[in-house]
């Protein structure tokens, strides 16, 4: 079967492309990544201009959990110049570690883009937190299904940040969901789904390292089921409210309630892909 991933370049979908390929021997075609600026209102923005934003949406102490979690993907390079085989492996290494195509672009509904899915002939156009909204034109491309990750447990908290809005309102767990994806955003016919238990010791940076190896399982599990086409078991036609980007004041009820987003010792310990190999044997995969 052939999987072209469709990413977003952040640390969550490397993490979840180097468990899949290097821990689950899941394998990849194509790797297809997001080149897409980032756009508010239909806007694309600089990266001044993005700062600016994140900057008066957020203020200053968010702005500063973002630059310690870009910390490991500083690191990546570092430890792949010197073919180091501990950590995390950048995109790059794993495609040609185990020989898959990459594709780059910013526009995943473009002519162009379209005519160079088509001769991948993938089977399964498989989505992780990817910055572009697709339409039905990309979506039927995928010989089988075109599939998409959401950090929740769908229908609740659709769109933006759901750790972050679940951690809010509920920290005793966390989900995913994998389900078809539709032109409506978080509104496909739902496939599988995971709760995790956690608690409100554990930092957003935690939850989302167990989310994403959480996805890998989940994608085996996709692959080795033999029904998986007919594998439906919700309709997600839910009346929940989609949600955007978190205001500061939700920021600041996140810090007031003694929630985290990530700590040192976490940032250090992620440069280390065998740091997780405790979460790893956790998991039911």
């Amino acid at each position: 079967m052939r999987i072209g991933l469709g990413v977003a370049p952040c640390y969550a979908n490397i993490l979840l492309a180097n468990y899949c390929l290097r821990t689950l021997n899941i394998k990849f075609s194509t790797f297809i990544i997001s080149r897409a600026p980032f756009c508010h209102k239909g806007k694309a923005m600089s990266g001044i201009e993005t700062w600016k934003f994140f900057l008066k949406r957020y203020g200053l102490y968010r702005n500063i959990v973002n630059l310690f979690e870009l910390l490991p993907l500083v690191s990546l390079d570092l430890r792949n110049l010197f073919k180091s085989k501990k950590g995390l492996w950048t995109f790059e290494r794993l495609a040609k570690e185990f020989n898959i195509k990459i594709i780059e672009h910013e526009n995943f509904n473009s002519d162009e883009f379209r005519a160079r899915l088509k001769e991948e002939d993938i089977d399964i156009f498989l989505l992780a937190g990817v910055d572009q909204i697709l339409k039905a034109e990309t979506i039927n491309i995928p010989k089988k299904a075109c599939l998409n990750f959401h950090t929740s447990i769908l229908p609740e908290y659709k769109g933006v940040d759901p750790i972050f809005q679940k951690m809010l309102n509920d920290p005793s767990y966390q989900g995913i969901t994998l389900h078809k994806v539709i032109p409506k955003i978080d509104q496909g016919d739902i496939l599988l789904q995971r709760k995790i238990i956690t608690n409100r010791n554990n930092s957003y940076f935690k939850n989302l390292n167990k989310l994403m190896l959480s996805a890998g399982g989940m994608l085996k599990q996709l692959i080795e089921s033999k029904s998986w086409p007919n594998l439906v078991i919700q309709h997600s036609r839910s009346s929940t409210p989609y949600r955007s980007f978190p205001t500061r004041k939700e920021i600041k009820t996140f810090q007031k309630k003694g929630l985290k987003f990530i700590s040192i010792k976490e940032v250090l310990n992620s440069f280390l892909f065998r740091s997780l190999s405790y979460e790893i044997k956790r998991l039911d995969v």
